[in-house]
């Protein structure tokens, strides 16, 4: 059985106190955290730039109340629909296995992953596939649209536990981008020179080239930076423009049907999804078509850290974006890159005990919601390698049906994390915060502090990056993680159980 080195536990201790100061500091100083309350915050928040009002979102407005795209934005997605759209990012995978150039062998992928799956059915619903692209830097999308066939009255996700007679089981139409993650992660999480750059394409040399984005880029704010790998995944070659592309025909298809009487007049859902570094391109591509759409919902598993503070900002300000980022226990990857890397949208912990959501990862103390627990980001690391069995995309699908469906109340979230006590705690937590703040004002020693943590981080991530790379070849069946040993499992609960107790972690009893 693999475990962390003996030689650096005591020190991954002493990084769990040290990130937990990084956190509370970061929370402190960065402008775009809404989380410690100020009776400066609004004044703030007026000062944050602002996102250029697309044609999209100012037709919604005339139709829709300012509110009422706020609470969209903040309705968890229904256990279904996560459930599916986890399917889909599994079922992205196998077009890479079958050396796939376009969507000519989708049918055959489907049909064949749809057998393979105890929960994903076809049999209530046309799927199409619109677009299909394994670019030159190996970043693999495929554009998916979901009708329902008139007639049915199955439903497409039920298992074990579920209620058959939940009104709320069927999918609506949708149209989903879903972007294929890399199983070797390491590089682009784990590099020293891991950077970040202004989001958006970047500027074809030499040419007078127009992007067809062009009013899109026009109005991202000053100072919006995110991952450049993440960026250039979802932008370069043009790809994001091919995107665009085939969701507008989906979409345009619709309103042809609909205006020949052909269809209910329900507008499709737009849905973006993906796991590890492709639920970070997914977070990145549903930004955008925000820009172009009434309403975009991003679903992802097992999602990485994609920008900065100002990123983060400007992400959580856009009405008609929803942002959902599942996260499987203490999976590694979602604490990744290091802390200048911010989380956009909100966080689904799904715990061994119990599910918690999280409003925008971080709470916001004015409207009474909880953040994640200081020590979120260091716990996985005492878990390191055997945390990446967590970041699997079967064991998220996994929890999901079995877990899930048999006790949706306990296992899903229908409702976000509140502050006790009216805030009293919470607010305790900040002062400790702000003492943690004094008592490192130098920001030579902390910086020099920071980077010693990256450095022994970055160690512990690669471990478990190629325990993960190990995972995966020994995985003939991504769709539901049954085909694992059960000696795995009992490797991994033996680990788990040993070093929560060593460890004495909060966050490692909760999840």
């Amino acid at each position: 059985m693999r475990q962390p080195p003996s030689s650096i536990f005591l020190l991954l201790q002493l990084i769990t106190f040290l990130l937990s100061i990084s956190h509370s500091i970061s929370r402190l100083h960065d402008p775009t955290i809404t989380t410690i309350p100020n009776h400066h915050h609004h004044q703030q928040q007026q000062q944050q730039p602002q996102q250029q009002q697309s044609p999209a979102l100012a037709a919604a407005v005339n139709t829709l109340s300012s509110s009422s795209l706020s609470s969209s934005n903040n309705n968890i997605p229904s256990i279904h629909q996560t459930i599916e759209l986890a399917h889909l990012s599994a079922l992205v995978y196998y077009f890479r296995h079958v050396k796939a150039h376009d969507c000519t062998p989708f049918n055959d992928v489907l049909a064949w992953f749809s057998a393979q799956s105890k929960i994903f059915r076809t049999d209530d619903a046309t799927y199409q596939c619109h677009f299909y692209e394994q670019d030159a830097q190996d970043t693999q999308v495929i554009v998916i649209s979901r009708t329902k066939f008139t007639n049915s009255t199955t439903t497409t996700t039920m298992g074990e536990g579920a209620d058959d007679d939940d009104d709320d089981d069927s999918l609506e139409d949708y149209v989903a981008v879903v972007y294929a993650g890399t199983d070797d992660f390491k590089t682009a999480l784990t590099d020293a020179h891991v950077r970040m750059t202004k989001f958006g394409p970047l500027p074809t040399p030499n040419t007078n080239t127009t992007s067809s984005l062009q009013s899109f880029i026009d109005g991202i704010p000053k100072g919006v930076e995110v991952h450049a790998g993440f960026n250039n995944a979802v932008f370069r070659y043009d790809l994001m423009e091919r995107v665009l592309d085939a969701v507008t025909n989906v979409m345009e298809a619709d309103r042809t049907s609909s205006d020949n009487g052909d269809s209910g007049g329900v507008e499709r859902k737009i849905l973006t999804t993906g796991h590890s570094l492709g639920g970070a391109d997914s977070v990145l591509c549903a930004v955008v078509l925000s820009y172009y759409f009434t309403f975009v919902t991003s679903v992802s598993v097992g999602c990485p850290k994609t920008g900065n503070g100002v990123w983060r900002g400007y992400v959580n300000d856009i009405p008609n974006v929803a942002v959902w980022r599942v996260v499987n226990k203490l999976d590694l990857v979602p604490r990744m890159p290091d802390f200048r890397f911010k989380h956009v949208g909100h966080t689904v912990q799904l715990g061994r005990k119990i599910t918690k959501a999280y409003y925008h990862h971080e709470g916001d103390s004015d409207l009474g919601y909880r953040g994640v627990p200081f020590n979120w980001g260091a716990s996985s690391y005492f878990l390191a390698p055997i945390a990446g069995y967590d970041h699997l995309i079967g064991q998220y699908i996994k929890y999901l049906t079995q877990k899930c469906l048999s006790d949706e109340d306990k296992y899903y979230v229908n409702e976000f994390e509140r502050i006790a006590g009216g805030g009293d705690e919470y607010e305790e937590e900040e002062e400790m915060g702000e003492r943690i703040d004094v008592e490192h004002h130098d920001t030579t020693e902390l910086e020099d502090t920071q980077r010693s943590e990256m450095t022994t981080m970055r160690q512990i991530a690669n471990e478990s990056a190629e325990y993960y790379l190990e995972l995966v070849a020994n995985d003939e069946l991504r769709v539901g993680g049954d085909s694992f040993m059960e000696e795995k499992e009992e490797e991994y609960a033996l680990h788990y159980s040993t070093h929560s107790v060593d460890s004495n972690m909060m966050t490692l009893e909760i999840l």
